[in-house]
């Protein structure tokens, strides 16, 4: 159960006076903050990979942040909703927004030793912390051209990661979900193709590919039991080898991009004008994208 909520169960068996209070409170946080001009996080201790997610991720939640927080809280990830009850600490006014990005990276470090704090880190590890969920997302089977099915894997997690497979678009990615893997099945000795299926409809889904060219579209679409279903992109994460740093381009609700690195531009971020469709966000700023986050519409 989250802070919020636990606060206002425990109110409700107090004086009609106070549950009016934490009504009011939590009517303000949802309704009444507004951030025209996205913010982020300052650099700090080796945070960028943090940084670069968690910003993306506060942006996205400021878009609904009613809708968002039960998001995060039907996911059942114990770190993701830590991160959205900070955001609403943040959002009254109560912490820094690095001062929540730290609490969490404590947690991990508490829970994960290769999270310690102050070390550098990368994207997919955090994704593989904060994205798992308690329900199965999408399943992944590996099966030759003769039917034999070789393994069959159910797959708890936001974040879906590309490894060799040949897309070169993130919509055909989505779309087609089936591709020739690199391994022989033993007994007949044909190449296995690795096939993805959606079983739950996520509200957001994080796609990585780091060392990759893929073309980040837009938007992209998922067909499951004759319905589509579009989810629009929100965020991409870069990583420059020459200095080792993670930094995002944050694209708004209005179709807004704006730049963002922790340590060049702290808590602001630079305004790049309207995604447009001829726009490549693959390579920026000599950083090459890693990840691309798509929510749901």
């Amino acid at each position: 159960m989250s802070e919020s909520n636990s606060e206002y169960i425990a109110l409700q068996r107090d004086t009609p006076a106070k549950r009016q209070h934490l009504e009011t409170a939590l009517a303000s946080e949802i309704n009444d903050v507004h951030y025209p001009v996205p913010v982020g996080m300052i650099w700090s201790e080796n945070s960028c990979a943090y940084d670069s997610i968690y910003t993306i991720l506060f942006v996205i939640w400021c878009n609904n942040k009613e809708i968002w927080r039960k998001n995060f809280d039907n996911i059942g990830n114990d770190f993701s909703q830590l991160l959205v009850n900070e955001f609403s600490k943040y959002n009254r006014k109560q912490i820094s927004l690095e001062k929540a990005r730290d609490r969490v990276r404590k947690k991990l470090a508490k829970v994960y030793p290769h999270f310690s704090f102050g070390s550098y880190t990368s994207i997919e590890q955090i994704f593989e912390a904060i994205f798992s969920t308690n329900e199965v997302i999408y399943e992944t089977q590996l099966q030759c051209p003769e039917n034999h099915k070789i393994q069959h894997l159910e797959q708890y997690s936001l974040y879906m990661i590309k490894a060799n497979a040949p897309f070169i678009l993130t919509s055909e990615w989505m779309q087609i979900n089936m591709y020739e893997g690199s391994n022989h099945y033993h007994i007949c000795k044909q190449t296995v193709n690795v096939n993805t299926t959606f079983i739950t409809i996520p509200p957001m889904i994080v796609l990585e590919f780091s060392n990759s060219n893929i073309k980040i579209d837009h938007f992209f679409e998922i067909n499951k039991d004759d319905q589509i279903y579009r989810y629009e992109l929100a965020g991409v994460i870069y990583y420059r080898d020459t200095d080792k740093h993670f930094f995002s381009n944050i694209i708004t609700a209005d179709k807004q991009l704006w730049f963002y690195d922790g340590i060049s531009t702290g808590s602001q971020m630079v305004y790049m004008g309207s995604l447009v469709e001829s726009l490549s966000l693959t390579i920026y700023r000599d950083g090459l994208a890693s990840a691309a986050f798509y929510i749901l519409v």
